[in-house]
C-alpha cells in the first residue's frame, strides 16, 4: 500500500499501541521503539571478503509490563538470558496489526532506570537496549493483535531502597538516585 511503501521510505512508524512479544507471547506495551535495522558492512578494498550484514541495536522504553520481561531484566542481569524470539508490534485503536518487527536472537545488552526519588509519585520506567542477530519487517497483517492491554502494577519511582555495603547507616538518608 502506498502508506506502507511511505513509512518504509521514512523508516518511521505511526501507531496507536506498539506492544512487544517474547516468544510469540505478549509481553507489555511500549512507549517507543527505534532501530532494528540491517547495516550492510562492506569489506576494505585489500580482502576478498564478501559484505557483510549486522543490526542496529533496538532501543525499547518500557509502559506496562508482564513478569515475562521482569523474568527477562532478571536473568540478563544475572549473565543467565539466552537468545529470545522477540516482536515489536503496532497496532491501530481498535488493535488490528499494522507493522511487525520480527527479531531473531534478541540479547539484552543495556538495562536502564529512570532516576528515582523519594518524592517522585510518577512510575519509574525501564529503558532496555536489545542487540538483535536479525530482523524482518511485516506489514498491514490486519488481524486482531495479541497485545496485552491489561494495566500492570508500576515500578513507582519513590519506591525503593539503596544499600551499599560499608555504608549501610547513610542509606536511609538518600533522597534520589
Amino acid at each position: 500500500s502506498p502508506a506502507a511503501l511511505a513509512a518504509a521510505a521514512s523508516r518511521k512508524y505511526y501507531a496507536y499501541y506498539v506492544s512487544l512479544e517474547l516468544d510469540g507471547k505478549a509481553a507489555g506495551l511500549l512507549l517507543s521503539a527505534e532501530g532494528g535495522e540491517p547495516v550492510l558492512r562492506l569489506p576494505d578494498d585489500r580482502t576478498a571478503m564478501p559484505p557483510t550484514v549486522s543490526y542496529e541495536p533496538i532501543l525499547l522504553r518500557l509502559a506496562d509490563m508482564t513478569a515475562a520481561i521482569y523474568d527477562w531484566i532478571d536473568k540478563a542481569s544475572k549473565n543467565t538470558a539466552g537468545p529470545r524470539a522477540m516482536s515489536l508490534v503496532a497496532a491501530t485503536q481498535d488493535l488490528k496489526e499494522s507493522y511487525r518487527l520480527d527479531v531473531q536472537g534478541a540479547r539484552l545488552t543495556e538495562i536502564t532506570l529512570d532516576a528515582l526519588s523519594a518524592t517522585s509519585k510518577d512510575l519509574a520506567r525501564f529503558n532496555l537496549k536489545v542487540a538483535p542477530a536479525a530482523s524482518q519487517h511485516r506489514y498491514g497483517a490486519s488481524t486482531v493483535t495479541k497485545t496485552a492491554l491489561t494495566k500492570q502494577q508500576g515500578l513507582g519511582a519513590g519506591n525503593f531502597r539503596l544499600y551499599i555495603q560499608g555504608l549501610e547507616s547513610l542509606a536511609p538518608r538518600i533522597r534520589s538516585v
